[in-house]
């Protein structure tokens, strides 16, 4: 006997994960912010910057974005979010100062800023009007998951992954690799894996 799964199902299923990820892309950086402000000798002044950059481009692009979903429809629009989802948070584990970690923020905010009003037309194509507000509250559940799980984690991966080489030494030897703080492997590994579920 074959288990099949109805199409409706499947769509669903794709927006959970999408919302659990998009939760855990934005919370990650809270929980690695001291090592984070430590390691780019940030004042507190620019952290609270860059946790500013993503509510901006965020706030933006949520009425842009519904546009661009209304006008390139759900499937091509949520794919191309989810590939500025990962390019933005693998590049946060490259970041070398304020700067280029401002930019990923701003990036990321831009990639999910489009990402709700456009799930929300995929609902409506793919979910019966009886069963909307039990797809939304899921949807919703799934993002408050990934807000609850985020912290700890973050702080176990952080606490138990070693760190990988990700920028040269200028300084010294130009070819020489430097270790970064773990909190650029969380980055790099958290942002590698969001092709996979998008596909």
């Amino acid at each position: 006997m074959r288990l099949r799964f109805k199409a409706t199902h499947v769509v669903l299923a794709m927006l959970c994960i999408m919302y659990f990820i998009t939760y855990v892309d934005r919370v990650n950086i809270g929980t690695a912010a001291s090592e984070i402000q430590k390691e780019l000798s940030l004042s507190n002044t620019q952290l609270g910057l860059v946790f500013s950059a993503f509510a901006y481009p965020y706030l933006l692009f949520q009425v842009i974005g519904g546009w661009v979903g209304d006008r390139f429809g759900p499937r091509q629009t949520l794919f191309w979010c989810g590939m500025i989802w990962a390019a933005s948070t693998i590049m946060t584990g490259f970041v070398t100062g304020l700067v280029t970690l401002f930019i990923a923020r701003v990036a990321l905010g831009f990639g999910e800023g489009a990402t709700f009003p456009t799930a929300t037309r995929a609902m409506q194509y793919w979910t019966p009007a009886t069963n909307r507000g039990f797809a939304q509250g899921l949807t919703h559940a799934f993002a408050r998951l990934g807000n609850a799980i985020t912290p700890p984690l973050i702080a176990a991966l952080m606490a138990f992954t070693p760190a990988v080489p990700v920028c040269p030494q200028t300084t010294v030897e130009p070819a020489a690799p430097v270790a970064t703080a773990d909190w650029a492997t969380i980055f790099l590994k958290s942002g590698a894996v969001r092709p996979l579920t998008m596909s």
